[in-house]
């Protein structure tokens, strides 16, 4: 037998299991299979080998070779430079041919070696799948595990947070990276996670305290600070929650200075403004007194009682104001005379007596006064009498 042909038989299916044996996974595996190992594979692989002898007859050919190129050794002329070119390329044609030969035996002899690897690669690849599928199975395996195992944790953690009393604003621990199959034992998990567990649930606690504890104090700190009205959490919030207590602290600061600044800007305009509102009411009641003093004037709408509208006469600018006189004890009687316009309807000035009278009743003048009408324009009203100022004040009803 030749070595390619004891090549191929030691590595063909039959003869390395043995005809009708059948290939079982690992699962399948009874305890009267027999387990594969690396002694055991090296053991039935059973490779004999034997180095390619070539018959050849180079040493002939070479000095064959050599003794006809001596005609090849031609200097190159103007007349010979077309024969020269024919020479070269049958020369290359020559060594062309001479690859080809050396490719087709290089191949015959590496036929065995190519088949070789390519049964021992099959080989490989049948152990290397199977390995595949072990390894696939320890990851699911693994990853089935860390699901339990984060479930626990989170239950854990959720049982920290109820007995530290942590509320939801503050729940931001995370146990994720905890979740590993180490972690996981047949009873839950591991007593090294749990401590992890509740101490993250604990810094939770301690975070909730300090944030509770600014928000207490943020008041008596804005009074402090002379702030009339304190901030509110809102105000706050975009550094309320910052871990270090001075970096807090100077942000606070810098914004309750900023809003004593802006009150008191406030205030300013506010006073501003109520300064030229009281300028702008002591210009109109100037002008008011500087216009001519009008009379009293009574109007009646259509359909209605009458109103009955008494007002004093605007204070000129120069007039001295005297002070309110004591009372005196004794009752007199005076006459007061008033002179005033009525625009009603002409269908009202029966009934315009009617109602003035009611509207003295309703005054408490308790003397009924006479009361003449007459149309404007057809009788000469007589006008009232001009008193000072200082009868007015002392004697007026008004």
């Amino acid at each position: 037998m030749s070595s390619n042909e004891t090549n191929r038989g030691l590595l063909d299916d039959e003869n390395l299991y043995g005809e009708g044996d059948v290939v079982v996974d690992v699962e399948v595996l009874t305890e009267k299979s027999e387990e594969i190992s690396v002694e055991k594979l090296e053991t039935m692989i059973s490779i004999t080998t034997q180095l390619p002898v070539i018959q050849e007859n180079f040493q002939v050919i070479k000095e064959h070779v050599l003794a006809n190129l001596k005609k090849y050794e031609v200097e190159v002329t103007l007349e010979n430079m077309e024969m020269a070119k024919t020479l070269a390329t049958s020369l290359n044609q020559l060594s062309l041919q001479a690859e080809k030969h050396r490719k087709n035996a290089v191949k015959i002899v590496s036929e065995p070696i190519n088949v070789f690897n390519a049964r021992c690669k099959e080989i490989v690849d049948l152990i290397q799948e199977k390995r595949k599928f072990l390894l696939d199975q320890v990851e699911v395996f693994n990853e089935k595990t860390r699901k339990e195992c984060l479930e626990l944790l989170k239950s854990t953690l959720a049982t920290a947070y109820f007995n530290y009393g942590v509320t939801s604003e503050y729940k931001t621990a995370k146990v994720d990276d905890l979740a590993i199959v180490s972690n996981k034992t047949k009873t839950g998990i591991s007593s090294k996670a749990k401590s992890t567990v509740e101490a993250r649930a604990l810094e939770c606690k301690r975070f909730q305290e300090k944030i509770e504890l600014r928000l207490n104090t943020l008041e008596g700190t804005c009074y402090k600070a002379g702030l009339e009205a304190p901030l509110v959490r809102q105000n706050i919030e975009s550094f309320l929650k910052v871990e270090d207590e001075v970096i807090y602290q100077q942000k606070l600061q810098e914004l309750i200075q900023s809003e004593i600044k802006r009150f008191e800007q406030l205030e300013q305009k506010l006073a501003e403004k109520a300064q030229r509102e009281a300028n702008a009411k002591a210009k109109a009641e100037l002008l008011a007194q500087q216009r001519t003093q009008t009379p009293t004037t009574v109007q009646i709408e259509s359909n209605t009682q009458p109103s009955l509208t008494i007002a004093k006469a605007p204070i000129s600018q120069s007039t001295h104001v005297q002070p309110v006189v004591k009372s005196t004890g004794k009752i007199k009687t005076y006459v007061v005379t008033a002179v005033f316009e009525v625009t009603v309807d002409e269908s009202l000035e029966s009934k315009l007596e009617t109602h003035l009278l009611k509207k003295f009743e309703q005054a408490c003048i308790k003397n009924k006064p006479t009361i003449t009408i007459a149309e404007k324009g057809a009788v000469k009203v007589p006008e009232a009498k001009k008193e000072s100022r200082s009868n007015l004040e002392e004697g007026s009803l008004f």
